[in-house]
């Protein structure tokens, strides 16, 4: 049972992330030259989940800290083992769905889910690499 929670959730973050990347026009942990502003990033998702004034604010400061993040994350990509890799991957997908659970309301986090399948029906699937065996 234990597993299926955790392969439940592994999805789930997969579907959350592959959804806001689209959104936010993003390669996965990487930026490329061509990313949309922050404003424009909070006002797609503005659009589709009818932030306040407060929650686009909060949702902006965020954007910055993720890409913050993701720049740094993409540097140490290349330094580390997959293992670990795909471990810190994972803590941030975590720390991103948590940090939005408290920007979001119930009703606007189960929407953004909700266009994430979407998303993720309509693109092609691709299986997440098992971690390698100790």
């Amino acid at each position: 049972m234990s597993s299926l929670k955790s392969a439940s959730r592994y999805t789930f973050c997969y579907i959350l992330m592959t959804f806001l990347l689209f959104v936010s026009a993003n390669n996965a942990f990487s930026q490329p030259a061509t990313v949309p502003s922050v404003d424009t990033r909070v006002q797609r998702i503005t659009k589709l989940l009818n932030l306040t004034p407060v929650q686009q604010k909060r949702y902006a400061k965020f954007l910055v800290r993720r890409d913050n993040e993701r720049n740094a994350f993409a540097q140490k990509q290349k330094t580390l083992p997959p293992a670990e890799f795909q471990k810190l991957q994972m803590e941030l997908k975590t720390k991103y769905e948590a940090e939005l659970q408290q920007i979001l309301t119930p009703q606007q986090y189960k929407k953004l889910n909700d266009e994430a399948a979407k998303m993720t029906k309509q693109q092609p699937q691709t299986q997440p690499k098992p971690l390698p065996k100790k």
